[in-house]
């Protein structure tokens, strides 16, 4: 490498360097995509059959949303494990999940499931957490619309229709009140078939009615509560009943146990008189204090 070329590479962030070096296409301008993101460090690891490199994230979301960029600067083999993405080129192994050290396991958000598969475009998932991606993945959404100082996220994909490609966008927002209320923005996008399920809101760019039906269909939210608390006792007629029955059991086996264990005492103390066994237990003084 001729040295003012290295020095210019040695001056570069370290992310930067690395898939300069890797061959992934991507410049400078690209820093405040991986800021956003939660890009934490890389991390080569070739061999002399591959070559590969481990980037790392904040958490499992971070990485969902940065590959999707590397899927888009790059045509090797890309995977997610866990908060780790992995990049690798050539004659790779088939579990890349031992090439990221140290990585955590974490779910992403449940929303990006409802992205449908049927039609989907090949490499063309985007997750997006910020207005830098809004502005890289879905240009035609205002920031404004978006709303991402309320935590907004949103997963956006490519399709084939009948009138072409098309992306499809669903937008999660922490509440259906704050989808509710952004709602008439997404409407005034020109070109778009927009729906609203509970907090998400699916959007189709550039699209009709027709076309854009087959993508919305689907997109319905299905809400799920969990509570650590346990529920308070109902009792049934039924269950009334089969718990006066074991308290009666009970009572006949307590009051059964104790006749036998009379009559067993009993018959005991009288084999021992029988056979002339005595105690002074078994003696009774009388003072005979009645003929006084």
């Amino acid at each position: 490498m001729p040295l003012r070329q290295r020095k210019e590479v040695q001056e570069m962030p370290r992310h930067l360097v690395l898939i300069a070096l890797f061959g992934i296409a991507v410049q400078a301008a690209d820093e405040p995509i991986w800021k956003e993101i939660g890009l934490e460090s890389t991390a080569p690891a070739n061999q002399p059959d591959y070559r590969l490199t481990a980037w790392k994230f904040r958490d499992a979301t971070s990485a969902l949303a940065g590959l999707g960029e590397l899927v888009s600067a790059s045509k090797d083999r890309v995977e997610r494990v866990g908060n780790y993405v992995v990049v690798c080129q050539g004659n790779c192994p088939k579990d890349l999940a031992p090439l990221a050290a140290g990585h955590r396991d974490g779910s992403v958000a449940a929303f990006y499931s409802y992205l449908p598969v049927r039609s989907l475009v090949p490499r063309s998932e985007r997750y997006v957490v910020g207005p830098v991606g809004l502005n890289r993945n879905l240009p035609q959404i205002p920031e404004s619309t978006a709303a991402f100082q309320f935590g907004t996220e949103a997963a956006a994909a490519r399709y084939r229709t009948s009138k072409g490609e098309r992306t499809l966008a669903i937008f999660s927002f922490l509440t259906p009140q704050m989808a509710r209320q952004q709602f008439p923005d997404f409407r005034k996008i020109p070109g778009s078939v927009v729906k609203r399920s509970g907090p998400m809101i699916a959007i189709v760019l550039d699209s009709d009615e027709k076309s854009a039906a087959p993508l919305l269909k689907d997109i319905e939210y299905q809400a799920s509560l969990s509570w650590d608390q346990q529920p308070p006792l109902v009792i049934l007629p039924q269950t009334a009943a089969q718990i006066v029955l074991a308290g009666l059991k009970l009572a006949g086996v307590v009051i059964g146990f104790c006749l036998l264990s009379g009559l067993a005492y009993g018959a005991f103390r009288l084999l021992r008189r029988a056979f002339g066994y005595t105690s002074a237990d078994d003696s009774m003084i009388l003072l005979g204090l009645m003929d006084k």
